[in-house]
């Protein structure tokens, strides 16, 4: 063989041997802790949510053996659903709890992350919630405009009258809590609207002066002190 096409054919050769050497490295890739602290930059530093949840896929995918670092990428990888109000949160808290608990403080990381997010879920459920009741069903009121905290009492405008009156949604007693209504005199007062005290003891009713004492006086209505619940219906506890 000649010198010149066997230098030529050494070149090839060693051509060959570095492609497949690039090909074997580009396969290989990054090492995973490598690529595990570049998602973590992605996600923490540069707060590319995305990127970094495509990274942390990869690394699950590519590094199933490696249990340290596969359980890290689903932790992050749930903390990005989080920070992106994503339901797949959950599943890969609960991936980390159920499949890596050998990796015990990226577990425990994890379920103080799924407790939190199912708490949270928990309050914004009931803070959805409207309950809806019927408290009273009898003869009276039209409709009541306080209620006391414990639901035991509710006050409305008796348009007999005029006058505020309470009714115990226990007992169904009505009693009258003001007396100086005027739906029937000439001044023309009612009751519009109360309110109770902090321990239920007191009702504190607004009383709208009726238009002869507007009139005549040019003042606005005003607002009547209370008479104590305890005074007109007894004790409530």
């Amino acid at each position: 063989m000649k010198p010149r096409i066997k230098t030529n054919l050494i070149l090839t050769a060693v051509s060959l041997i570095l492609a497949l050497s690039l090909i074997a490295a580009q396969q290989v890739g990054e090492p995973p802790a490598v690529l595990l602290e570049r998602a973590i930059q992605l996600e923490t530093v540069d707060g590319d949510l995305r990127a970094a949840i495509e990274l942390y896929q990869r690394i699950i995918s590519q590094n199933g053996n490696n249990r340290a670092v596969a359980a890290k990428a689903f932790l992050h990888l749930g903390l990005c659903h989080l920070k992106l109000g994503n339901k797949e949160a959950q599943s890969a808290f609960q991936k980390v709890i159920d499949d890596y608990s050998d990796q015990s403080e990226t577990a425990k990381q994890a379920r103080e992350q799924l407790s939190m997010l199912l708490r949270t879920q928990t309050q914004l459920a009931k803070g959805r919630e409207m309950n809806i009741r019927r408290i009273y069903d009898g003869t009276g009121p039209e409709w009541g405009n306080a209620l006391s905290s414990a639901g035991r009492h509710l006050v409305y405008t008796d348009w007999e009258t005029g006058d505020m009156a309470v009714v115990d949604l226990t007992t169904r007693e009505h009693r009258r809590l003001t007396s100086t209504g005027g739906l029937r005199s000439p001044s023309g007062d009612m009751g519009e609207t109360s309110i109770f005290s902090p321990d239920d003891k007191n009702c504190a009713p607004s009383i709208s002066m009726g238009p002869t004492r507007n009139s005549s006086s040019g003042t606005r209505p005003r607002s009547g002190s209370g008479r104590t619940i305890g005074r007109a219906m007894g004790r409530t506890s």
